[in-house]
C-alpha cells in the first residue's frame, strides 16, 4: 500500500474515533421567542427579514488602544450584521463582571499533552505565581484544568481563594509522559486525535452551567497537518466540517470564549508556524472546504470571540489581558435567521458608531436544525 493512502486511512480512522465522542450538533446560546415581545413594527424595512423563532445571546468586548474596555456605549451605538443584513438588536445589556449573578468564571487549562515539558513547568509556575499576588484574592471564581494523557479534568471547585488553588497545583504537580513523544505523522496523529477529544469532553461538561466563562487553554496549539496531507477524502472534509460546526456552537451554548495562550514565547513569535492560523480564520461554509487548520486550536479561539496570544510578553502579562475582558462587556441578543442546506452558516458582524475602537466577538452560527 502507498505511503499516502495508508496516511489518508489513518487520518480517517481517527477522524471516525472522535467523531464518535461528539454528541448531536446542538445550537448557540438561544432562548424560544414568545409571541408578545415581537416589535415587527419597529424594524426598518431594509432589516433582513426574521422568520425563525429563535433568539441568540452572544457577548461583546469593546477596547480602545490602550485595550482597556470601553463603557460609554449605548445600545444605538451597535450595529448588528447578520450575513450583512442589520438585524434588531432586542435586548442589550453593559455587564460588569465584578457584579454580574451569576459571576463569570475563569479556567485555567493546563495542556500538558501538546506543549513541551519546558512550557509545562515555565505554565506551573506561571499560574501559581497569578494566584499568590495580592494575597490571593482573585476577582472571579478560578478552576484549573489538566488536560493530561489521561484526558481531560477539572481539578478543582470555581473558587476566589488564590492561595488553596496553587495548594491544589502544587499537589496535582506536573504530570509524567507515559506515551513516547513521537514526531511525524504517526505523532501528530495522536496528539490531533487527543485534543480534540479534550475539547469536546470539556464543552460536554460545561454544558449546562450559566454564566459566562473564558477559558484560557496555554498551549502552543496542536498538529495542523497541513505539509502532510495535501488533499482530504471526502469523508475526512465532512469530518472537520462537523467537528468545526461542533465547537462553534458548543462554545456558543456554554458561553464560553476560548483564549489561547501559546507559553513557547519568543521561540514560536514572528514565525511562519506562529502565523499559520491566520490563513483559516474565515469560518467554514462547506465540506468541500475543509481543511485540518479549520480545527486548529487558535483558530478555534478567534472565532469563539477570544485572544490568541502569540509572543515575547510574559505569561503573566497574558492571563491579566485575557481577565480585562470579564470586568466589562456587552450582552446582545438578537433574532436568528433562516439558512439555506447549502450554506448553514451565518456570519456575524458587529459595528460600533466610534471611531478606533476594537470589536471582538463571535464570528457567527450555524443554522439551527
Amino acid at each position: 500500500m502507498k505511503n499516502a493512502e495508508v496516511k489518508h486511512r489513518c487520518a480517517a480512522n481517527w477522524l471516525f474515533f472522535v467523531s464518535c465522542l461528539v454528541p448531536s450538533l446542538s445550537f448557540a446560546q438561544v432562548v424560544p421567542a414568545s409571541p408578545n415581545t415581537s416589535q415587527q413594527g419597529q424594524v426598518e424595512t431594509h432589516m433582513v427579514p426574521v422568520t425563525a423563532t429563535r433568539r441568540l445571546v452572544f457577548d461583546v468586548v469593546v477596547t480602545g488602544k490602550s485595550h482597556k474596555p470601553v463603557e460609554s456605549l449605548a445600545q444605538q451605538d451597535f450595529t448588528v450584521l447578520d450575513d450583512g443584513h442589520p438585524v434588531q438588536i432586542e435586548q442589550f445589556s453593559l455587564i460588569h463582571g465584578a457584579s454580574a449573578d451569576p459571576p463569570p468564571q475563569l479556567f485555567f487549562l493546563i495542556d500538558e499533552v501538546n506543549a513541551t515539558d519546558q512550557e509545562v513547568i515555565y505554565t506551573f509556575a506561571s499560574i501559581k505565581r497569578f494566584l499568590t499576588q495580592s494575597q490571593g484574592q482573585l476577582a472571579y471564581p478560578t478552576s484549573l484544568v489538566f488536560f493530561t494523557e489521561s484526558g481531560i479534568q477539572v481539578q478543582t471547585l470555581p473558587s476566589r481563594d488564590g492561595r488553596s488553588l496553587a495548594t491544589a497545583l502544587d499537589r496535582v504537580g506536573v504530570s509524567r509522559r507515559l506515551i513516547e513523544q513521537r514526531s511525524g505523522f504517526w505523532g501528530s496523529n495522536e496528539l490531533l486525535n487527543r485534543s480534540l477529544a479534550a475539547l469536546t469532553t470539556f464543552i460536554e461538561q460545561e454544558r449546562t452551567k450559566p454564566g459566562r466563562k473564558i477559558v484560557l487553554w496555554i498551549s502552543p496549539g496542536w498538529p495542523l497537518f497541513d505539509s502532510v496531507l495535501s488533499s482530504l477524502l471526502p469523508s475526512q472534509e465532512q469530518s472537520i466540517f462537523n467537528f468545526s460546526k461542533f465547537f462553534s456552537n458548543g462554545l456558543q451554548d456554554d458561553r464560553i470564549t476560548l483564549d489561547c495562550i501559546d507559553p513557547s514565547g519568543a521561540a514560536d513569535a514572528g514565525t511562519m508556524y506562529s502565523a499559520r492560523y491566520l490563513g483559516f480564520l474565515k469560518p467554514l461554509e462547506s465540506p468541500e472546504r475543509a481543511e485540518f487548520g479549520d480545527i486548529a486550536l487558535q483558530v478555534i479561539a478567534a472565532q469563539s470571540g477570544g485572544n490568541v496570544l502569540i509572543g515575547n510578553d510574559s505569561l503573566l502579562n497574558y492571563f491579566k489581558h485575557s481577565i480585562d475582558d470579564l470586568d466589562l462587556y456587552y450582552e446582545i441578543t438578537i433574532p436568528t435567521a433562516e439558512s439555506s442546506r447549502e450554506n448553514p452558516f451565518h456570519d456575524l458582524k458587529v459595528k460600533v458608531s466610534q471611531p478606533g475602537l476594537k470589536v471582538r466577538t463571535i464570528d457567527g452560527y450555524y443554522r439551527y436544525q
